[in-house]
């Protein structure tokens, strides 16, 4: 049997308390390691407060991703895999903003026409034609937040790999490094700058960080489903 470190696997037990441990539906054996990212930073960002205010600060990182030219990855994955299609769906802004604060000066006219073009452009380059999707879908970071080290699926306990649990705990690091900039563009906060100060690098190692787990996540999710297809079809 495979052993979990102490810590880590304390990080997981709320999440797999009530679970009856059954040979995996796919034949993934369990993982070796968890994210070391503290639960009670997960269980934060899950609060309904936080959790709420997620699609704007996405949105405010969709525009730090144009402004700064962080490079975008095609996405295929997203059209190749229908069967998860919910979880990137246009998620409501309860609070939509204008794509960038500064926009209401007149004195920065020009400043402005570099900024407007939308995250949408970085979508529809990329051969998307729903206006609704946003680049960083709040559901994606919901499954990196709520991920255990197994799931229920057909009445089988199925196991995440270490690939994606661990990268599930990178894109909380990464958010957790970048949302003191959102908030303050939130805030009004910017002075002159379109950017708000946003380092570059934390920007990129989100986006990079974010579009890795979402890969892992959801072509995984598809082979567990798949797998779990084949003894009802047996």
């Amino acid at each position: 049997n495979l052993v979990l470190s102490k810590t880590r696997k304390e990080s997981r037990e709320e999440s797999e308390r009530n679970m009856t441990a059954v040979a995996p539906a796919t034949g993934v054996g369990p993982a070796t390691e968890v994210p070391v990212v503290p639960r009670c930073v997960r269980q934060e960002f899950l609060k309904p407060h936080i959790q709420n205010g997620l699609p704007l600060s996405f949105q405010v990182l969709e525009e730090q991703v144009e402004l700064q030219q962080v490079a975008v990855p095609d996405l295929d994955w997203r059209q190749d895999v229908p069967r998860f299609k919910y979880v990137f769906n246009f998620t409501h802004v309860p609070h939509q903003r204008n794509r960038l604060i500064m926009t209401v000066e007149p004195a920065k006219a020009t400043k402005t026409a570099v900024i407007k073009a939308s995250t949408t452009s970085v979508l529809q380059r990329r051969g998307f034609t729903d206006i609704e999707t946003p680049l960083f879908p709040a559901q994606v970071f919901l499954e990196a937040l709520k991920i255990g080290a197994s799931y229920r699926l057909n009445n089988a306990t199925v196991y995440w790999s270490d690939a994606v649990l661990a990268s599930s705990d990178a894109l909380v690091s990464a958010y957790r490094e970048v949302q003191p900039y959102v908030s303050k563009i939130l805030s009004g906060m910017v002075g002159d700058s379109p950017t708000g100060g946003t380092p570059f690098q934390l920007v990129r190692a989100f986006t990079e960080a974010w579009f890795d787990f979402e890969q892992k996540w959801v072509i995984e999710r598809e082979h567990h489903a798949v797998g779990a297809l084949v003894p009802l079809a047996d």
